[in-house]
């Protein structure tokens, strides 16, 4: 879900707009003819993440996983959102390399405040990129079962529940698609929950995974 996320496929974040990952997607589907690697924004290789195969049949993938609006939505819960300048400045230090400084963007954004329409990306970003740091060093699309990595994805998930049972999940509907209403809160909960138990296979016992 994070290795093979569409935005980190197509080098963007979750609400480019069209323009942006048409562009982006006209360059992938150029150098792959060709047969060459092209190196995007978002490929984030400092974490555990495997290298970007961005082969022909893969291209189309990406492309079907976008689709429709609401799949947007739901693949952008495993990604980044910009809503304003502070995203910005945090976005652009992950691009660098510079995490730990996003991280400290984000966490002050979210200290002492409950989520709103003025950081409910906050909690989007930096939950994700909490997922990011917990994942096996195996780089296999796995979280590390570790002392390390266990407060963080307690903490990732805390974020991401408090934004999906919230009424701003439709702000970042809005923000992804133009549309607050391309959701139904239930399948986005669903989706997200089939997916974060991916995660914790292989690694973690049913019985870890449940607490």
């Amino acid at each position: 879900m994070l290795n093979s996320n569409p935005y980190r496929f197509l080098g963007v974040i979750s609400n480019s707009g069209i323009k942006n990952i048409q562009k982006n997607l006209s360059k992938i589907k150029a150098y792959s003819k060709i047969g060459k690697h092209l190196s995007l924004s978002y490929e984030l290789s400092f974490f555990n993440l495997q290298k970007i195969d961005r082969s022909e049949s893969l291209i189309k993938e990406a492309e079907n996983k976008i689709l429709l609006d609401s799949n947007k939505v739901k693949h952008s819960l495993f990604w980044f959102t910009e809503l304003n300048s502070i995203d910005k400045i945090a976005l652009e230090n992950l691009n660098k390399g510079n995490f730990e400084k996003s991280e400290t963007i984000w966490r002050k954004v979210i200290k002492d405040n409950s989520i709103s329409k003025s950081n409910f990306s906050a909690y989007n970003n930096l939950s994700t990129l909490l997922f990011l740091m917990s994942l096996s060093d195996e780089k296999n699309d796995k979280f590390e079962n570790s002392k390390t990595s266990i407060p963080l994805i307690k903490e990732a998930l805390k974020l991401k529940s408090e934004l999906i049972f919230s009424d701003h999940l439709y702000d970042l509907s809005s923000l992804i698609t133009g549309n607050e209403n391309a959701i139904n809160k239930e399948n986005i909960l669903d989706f997200f929950n089939e997916n974060i138990s991916q995660l914790f296979n292989t690694n973690f016992s049913s019985i870890e995974t449940s607490n």
